[in-house]
């Protein structure tokens, strides 16, 4: 539901990006000392997430700079 509200708002963004969110999620639990991610956490790093895109947008950017980085596995 999140992804599908940010993926209207920013039609630049791939599905692969919900998995970056989910690493950026459990690293900031992580930091704050704390074992489960919460939904709490989860919309805090949406929040930060859609400003980041909302600054890319501004600068026209979005596209080509802020798509999430290729993870090789």
């Amino acid at each position: 539901q999140d992804f599908a509200q940010l993926r209207q708002e920013f039609r630049e963004i791939e599905q692969r990006t919900v998995y970056v969110w989910s690493f950026l999620a459990r690293a900031i639990c992580f930091t704050h000392g704390e074992e489960e991610l919460t939904i709490e956490r989860w919309r805090s790093v949406l929040a930060l997430e859609r400003e980041r895109l909302k600054r890319c947008a501004e600068a026209g950017i979005l596209q080509k700079w802020c798509q999430p980085f290729e993870m090789s596995m």
